[in-house]
């Protein structure tokens, strides 16, 4: 796969959820429902990653600190955590 399939792969994860898994921590699960799906539009949105591969990054909304990335597991797997879960 090159760079750019990799890339786009990711992003369709990322940005439309598809094409993989998405996988929360359990601090992430316990947020309110209408926080976490304001979370989860967040992450969809543009903003500055970790790797060149657009498979790491980090964000910060409602003055919490996410962290995620996407990883090939059994299948392509997107997780999401706090600053705490790490």
């Amino acid at each position: 796969m090159t760079p750019e399939e990799t890339i786009a792969r990711n992003e369709a994860l990322r940005t439309r959820f598809s094409g993989g898994v998405v996988a929360l921590s359990p601090s992430v699960l316990d947020l309110p429902d209408w926080f976490r799906g304001r979370v989860l539009y967040r992450l969809t949105l543009p903003h500055k990653f970790i790797t060149p591969d657009q498979s790491r990054g980090c964000f910060v909304f409602g003055g919490w600190c996410f962290y995620w990335q996407i990883d090939e597991q059994q299948e392509l797997t997107l997780s999401l955590y706090m600053a705490e879960d790490l």
